[in-house]
């Protein structure tokens, strides 16, 4: 389950710029919580996935591990999928949930944006003031 997570979120990212080209946060929120661009992140990341569970990583394994009895053609599915025929397909089913997840997610994020960068711009110039209260602090100690 939790191989399943990690692949997940992997695919997770790298689908995201099919969305985020150009667009300011709050029209990101806006795209993202469209059923259609939904349903293209989720076709993104099944095909994505697919790529992946179809690797070969037989010879991989046994170069890492001398003792493993991997075959050469074993791939990521065969590891994953642990004999489940529909592994891809529930992964898949999951991907499309998790886009509305992510547009939940985007519209908080965008709705917290102005204030992160307010705060940031603070912390940047009270760590700008710093050497000039400290002083020159080139000489002798």
């Amino acid at each position: 389950m939790r191989r399943n997570a990690v692949i997940f979120a992997s695919l997770l990212l790298v689908s995201a710029p099919a969305v985020a080209r150009d667009a300011p946060e709050a029209d990101l929120a806006r795209k993202i919580g469209d059923p259609r661009v939904q349903e293209h992140v989720a076709d993104v990341i099944s095909g994505a996935m697919g790529a992946v569970l179809d690797m070969r990583i037989g010879k991989l394994e046994k170069a890492i591990d001398p003792r493993s009895e991997a075959s050469d053609d074993d791939t990521v599915r065969d590891r994953v999928a642990d004999g489940d025929p529909d592994v891809e397909s529930r992964m898949a089913d999951r991907s499309r949930a998790m886009t509305g997840v992510m547009a939940g997610a985007s519209a908080r994020l965008a709705d917290m944006l102005p204030g992160l960068r307010a705060a940031m711009g603070d912390i940047l110039g009270q760590i700008g003031d710093i050497g000039g209260r400290m002083g020159d602090l080139t000489g002798d100690y």
